[in-house]
């Protein structure tokens, strides 16, 4: 990307699939969300996971094996393809408040800037 960026490009990147349990810790956000900064990225965005027909078999059954402990809060989660609104905005607003502070300018063109004594929301 950096190569992109050094050749004039606006680059932008898409965190996605933002996986429950897995890669959506606010500190691998948090990680990720720095990278893409240190990056020269212009802009991110970000989506959780969704889940439908035989992606959803494959991917909770890959889940059972490899991640058992996060088989029922799968369930849980994912009754229908998304997971629930109020843990996706959990999540976005956890990605906001780190591009608040790592891409300050794609946060002002958005709107959003960090408050100095704001932290990301934890669960």
């Amino acid at each position: 990307m950096r190569k992109l960026v050094d050749a004039g490009l606006d680059v932008g990147v898409l965190m996605a699939p933002i996986v429950p349990g897995i890669s959506s810790h606010p500190h691998k956000l948090e990680r990720t969300v720095k990278a893409i900064a240190d990056s020269g990225a212009k802009s991110l965005g970000a989506t959780v996971l969704h889940l439908q027909d035989g992606t959803r078999d494959h991917f909770l059954s890959y889940l059972a094996r490899e991640f058992p402990h996060l088989s029922e809060r799968y369930g849980e989660l994912y009754a229908g393809k998304y997971a629930p609104k109020d843990y996706t905005s959990l999540v976005a607003k956890t990605v906001e408040l780190m591009k608040a502070r790592y891409m300050p300018k794609a946060a002002a063109r958005e709107g959003r800037r960090l408050a100095p004594h704001e932290e990301p929301a934890r669960r």
